[in-house]
């Protein structure tokens, strides 16, 4: 039976079109979710299968000539694209695009492996991956073990707090409880505040291995940060509220300095 995939192409950005449909040539094992190569026109770009189908089109079709051994995205991350493209009314490689670090999106491979011609990395990388610092016994107030209580049993809650408040304790006690529970953990802070500090309070508090996520990281090591979440490697990942959601969220309110509303932009 033939098999057929809508494709979100590369070289398709600007046109209205959403997706082109593609033969599935035998051999070439597909979900959405996959990097793929097609021809487009006179050339050959890239694009993402958002979903197959046995259906016979009305129109002509060519095949897809090369696809990547593994998707990028999820199942659940191309319904999100899809939702987010609907709901701000972009199209939907865009949502896509903003999904993939750019060496990840244009090659599918790049940063999967170790780089031997990568001499060093970004501050906060050396303080993620390095040996933790000690820890030092952190004994909640009554306010707070109350609140960490609330969101235990609360699957979205909003933390009220000035700065300054204690707000970052409770987050990280929350952050042990669901690694306790075998969840990843996914701490958003502002990018300010994205600091050396930070990431050396994180490491030693939670003792699992971190990804960062920052504006700072060389497009190779956003590349890098983006497979080890990918493949699970990376317990926790601390970054910017641009990022998606893994495990627990913990942002700090819209009002905070260093926070605010945007309309979907890219994540990488």
């Amino acid at each position: 039976m033939a098999l057929y995939a809508e494709v979100a192409v590369e070289a398709a950005r600007g046109i209205s079109r959403e997706t082109y449909t593609y033969g599935v040539p035998e051999g070439i094992d597909l979900v959405p979710g996959h990097r793929v190569t097609v021809p487009f026109g006179r050339r050959s770009t890239y694009g993402f299968v958002v979903s197959l189908s046995t259906e016979e089109p009305d129109v002509d079709t060519k095949p897809i000539e090369a696809a990547g051994a593994d998707p990028l995205l999820l199942p659940h991350q191309v319904a999100l694209a899809r939702l987010v493209a609907d709901h701000y009314w972009v199209p939907l490689i865009e949502c896509i695009r903003a999904m993939l670090p750019p060496r990840v999106r244009g090659t599918g491979s790049t940063g999967s492996e170790a780089s031997t011609r990568q001499r060093r990395h970004t501050r906060l990388l050396e303080l993620a991956t390095g040996p933790a610092p000690a820890a030092h016994h952190v004994e909640l107030t009554a306010e707070q073990q109350g609140a960490l209580e609330v969101i235990a049993s609360n699957p979205v809650t909003l933390l009220h707090g000035v700065i300054a408040s204690g707000k970052t304790e409770i987050y990280l006690a929350a952050a042990e409880r669901a690694l306790a529970d075998g969840l990843r953990v996914l701490l958003l802070v502002p990018e300010i505040s994205l600091t050396p500090q930070l990431v050396q309070r994180v490491r030693a508090r939670l003792n699992a291995p971190i990804a960062v996520l920052q504006t700072q990281l060389t497009e190779l090591e956003r590349a890098q940060q983006w497979w080890r979440t990918r493949r699970g490697e990376a317990q926790v990942v601390l970054g910017t509220p641009r990022t998606s959601r893994i495990g627990l969220r913990a942002t700090k309110p819209a009002g905070s300095p260093g926070a605010s509303r945007r309309s979907p932009g890219r994540a990488w």
